[in-house]
């Protein structure tokens, strides 16, 4: 008998492309504003119903950008409330297991470049959600990734700097990295995080899982294994002057690919797997 999941958000780019890797395995149930069979924002709405004695409910749910004082409001209802809705929800329909998708931002400090609103929330968010799951004996589990990237087209639109650099090299332009820094970034192939999620829910995981690549690499280097894959002859420019970036790098006391025996994508096959669909057409 297949688990009955329950996934917000299923719209999203990382929701809708976890569907399709997980290929029917299990009996799911979506949740969300739009295409949903249950509809709700979980910015607005205030009481979710869900089926009842679900085996998880993922929440992937969230808002990135917040730029005015309504959108910082939002944002606030959507990061911290929103989790808190679906906790609420989770323990009266007696769900065994919450799978909260947050950031590795959530882990950034005020001096870092990156902290901002979505980082603040992520990590309140997380807060309460512990504390509440703590009180009211629910199984939590926060999976925490980097920068996600993968072959569907959408995901350019959260990473555009990397995938400018993709297409640079298919037209043969330079690689152009602005200022003197070579900074470091760390990226997570979407396969490698929707192997942990579904890993997260196999082994029915309570924990905080830094889902991050075990390399940072610096932007130079990434230019130089698209270039490889994509067999061009574009050179890497550096802009000197235009002002440097910052360093966005993480490291984990714990590698969950290596713990959970999760196989890991290297950076190097999926960015070949990315720039197939590119060559293909699909973006």
């Amino acid at each position: 008998m297949k688990k009955k999941i329950i996934i917000t958000a299923p719209t999203s780019v990382i929701a809708e492309n976890f569907i399709k890797y997980l290929n029917n395995k299990y009996d799911l149930v979506t949740v969300g504003r739009r295409n949903s069979d249950i509809i709700f924002d979980f910015a607005k709405d205030e009481q979710l119903y869900i089926p009842d004695g679900a085996d998880a409910v993922i929440h992937f749910a969230g808002m990135m950008y917040a730029n005015n004082l309504k959108e910082i409001c939002e944002m606030i209802n959507v990061n911290i409330a929103g989790l808190i809705k679906v906790c609420a929800a989770a323990k009266h329909y007696r769900t065994k297991q919450i799978i909260y998708i947050s950031s590795i931002n959530a882990t950034l400090f005020e001096k870092s470049l990156y902290y901002g609103y979505y980082s603040l929330t992520k990590k309140q968010g997380e807060e309460l959600a512990a504390l509440y799951c703590k009180k009211e004996g629910l199984r939590l589990c926060i999976i925490r990734p980097s920068q996600i990237f993968g072959p569907d087209p959408a995901y350019g639109k959260v990473q555009p700097l990397l995938y400018l650099m993709i297409k640079s090299a298919l037209g043969n332009k330079p690689i152009t990295i602005y200022g003197n820094k070579d900074v470091l970034r760390n990226y997570i192939y979407a396969d490698n995080l929707f192997q942990i999620i579904d890993e997260a829910v196999e082994r029915q995981a309570e924990d905080f899982v830094n889902a991050i690549s075990p390399d940072n690499l610096s932007l130079s280097d990434m230019a130089k294994i698209i270039i490889e894959a994509t067999g061009s002859s574009s050179k890497i420019v550096f802009l000197k002057d235009k002002p440097d970036m910052e360093d966005n790098d993480f490291y984990a006391d714990l590698n969950y690919f290596e713990k959970w025996n999760v196989p890991f994508v290297p950076f190097e096959e999926a960015i070949e797997q990315v720039v197939k669909r590119f060559t293909a057409g699909g973006i």
